[in-house]
């Protein structure tokens, strides 16, 4: 495994790198670049501490969306792989299940975006919906910042809605 492709500090093709890295480092909601073939190019903090592993276990490759999403739900990656490659600008929000480094399981909300001009990298944007939400607010507030990180993305001053 190229390890250098497993984790980068560089931008990750996103129209906007400075606005999408800033969001990214703010670690508002978990977020996590993926490729096609299951591995997890990268993550904030957010992420690894909601799935429980490591940054070094993600360059170790032990981070993959195909070990971490519960067998039952796979089919649902693939579908929003497909909505992104045959031509949506980001995929429909999705729920489904993360299997934890401990082994418990996290129901997660989800939605991304490919990486713009590739066919096989996409950033996924993740609500932990384990964790209890107090106010519709919350909710609509989460909604904007995957919007924003979508726009940043696909280079558009605002996101389709979602």
């Amino acid at each position: 495994m190229d390890k250098r492709a497993a984790v980068t500090n560089e931008p990750i093709g996103v129209q906007d790198p400075r606005r999408f890295c800033e969001i990214l480092r703010k670690n508002l909601i978990p977020i996590a670049v993926w490729h096609r073939d299951g591995r997890i190019r990268d993550a904030n903090d957010a992420y690894f501490k909601m799935v429980g592993y490591s940054r070094d276990e993600l360059r170790q490759g032990e981070v993959r969306c195909d070990r971490i999403t519960a067998p039952e739900h796979l089919h649902r990656d693939e579908y929003a792989i497909n909505e992104l490659v045959s031509g949506r600008k980001v995929c429909a929000v999705f729920e489904k299940d993360y299997v934890c480094r401990n082994r418990g399981r996290v129901p997660v909300l989800l939605g991304g975006v490919l990486v713009p001009g590739r066919c096989d990298q996409g950033i996924a944007f993740v609500l932990d919906l384990a964790k209890p939400i107090s106010a519709r607010n919350a909710v609509q507030a989460q909604r904007d910042v995957i919007q924003q990180l979508c726009a940043s993305v696909v280079g558009e001053e605002r996101a389709p809605d979602i």
